[in-house]
């Protein structure tokens, strides 16, 4: 780290000379003792807490992909701020305070701005909802706002509540499945809200953790009662998305129930998971009524 703040001492001159010399004005910037006055975030799911829990006057730059209806269940709230591709210069050209993170996008910035003296708080990726409540109180702290955090947490878990093993008298084993041939093992988010709701997780009965690759021909093997397509940008085709778009798997429907799954409802550890709960019940219960359990 040493070695680094040298090499930024060294090239102050170049810096400003390329029009980068954000990066040295900061170098010698104290940390602020007080709470956060103007805060920066830089990636999709931590921006999503931070958006909840800051004062709004006070987030000075948001992650690109936090502004797409397609991937943020907050693009309108975040479409207020400038957007960053998580590169130091643009989060430095805000002159924030303090910089989210999440666990591992953003490396190289992250070390510049730790070198740089920027207070940068790392936010781990929840596996669990105990995971997503940590996080919300780890922000809430670091911002000084832990009676909003509070509220939130109540909300989320009040909202949970509603949808805990309400299916679970059905008997129903689904399989998740997403873009580039994966399905959702143990643990994970998609896998506790699974098991949450009263389903059995299929591709969580082995000994494989996390995201799950699975061919075609394995899930139609598996042979589960409902198929849970994740559809991410359905309108823009992909060679990623085009396994979820097989013709195997569009046949399937005459012998397994397929629900098409919004991405932005549950690719992030924040409390819009618990809509993804809700939006399984409402589905599922639709297309398996208390007349059709077996």
């Amino acid at each position: 780290m040493l070695a680094f703040n040298r090499f930024l001492y060294r090239n102050c001159l170049a810096a400003f000379a390329l029009g980068t010399g954000v990066l040295c004005a900061l170098a010698s910037s104290p940390v602020m003792a007080e709470a956060p006055k103007k805060i920066a975030t830089a990636n999709l799911c931590v921006d999503q807490l931070v958006l909840r829990i800051a004062d709004p006057d006070r987030v000075t730059t948001v992650h690109w992909l936090t502004q797409e209806e397609d991937d943020s269940s907050m693009a309108a709230m975040a479409s207020r701020y400038p957007a960053n591709h998580g590169q130091a210069e643009e989060i430095l050209a805000t002159k924030p305070e303090l910089v989210f993170l999440g666990s591992y996008n953003a490396p190289l910035a992250g070390m510049m701005m730790d070198a740089l003296g920027l207070q940068v708080v790392r936010v781990t990726d929840p596996v669990t909802y105990e995971g997503i409540v940590k996080n919300v109180r780890q922000i809430a702290s670091t911002l000084g706002r832990e009676a909003r955090g509070a509220a939130i947490v109540t909300s989320f878990e009040a909202n949970l509540a509603a949808t805990h093993n309400v299916l679970k008298d059905r008997d129903l084993r689904v399989l998740v499945y997403g873009s580039g041939g994966y399905s959702a093992g143990r643990p994970g988010l998609f896998d506790a809200t699974l098991t949450h709701v009263g389903l059995t997780n299929l591709a969580a009965e082995g000994d494989d953790a996390g995201w799950v690759p699975m061919t075609v021909e394995e899930v139609l093997l598996a042979k589960p009662d409902i198929l849970l397509l994740g559809d991410y940008r359905p309108d823009s085709p992909s060679l990623a998305g085009n396994i979820t778009r097989h013709p195997a798997l569009a046949g399937i429907s005459e012998h397994v129930r397929v629900i098409h799954m919004p991405t932005k409802l549950w690719n992030c550890g924040t409390p819009t998971i618990a809509e993804a709960a809700a939006y399984l019940v409402e589905q599922i219960t639709q297309a398996f009524p208390e007349s059709a359990v077996r």
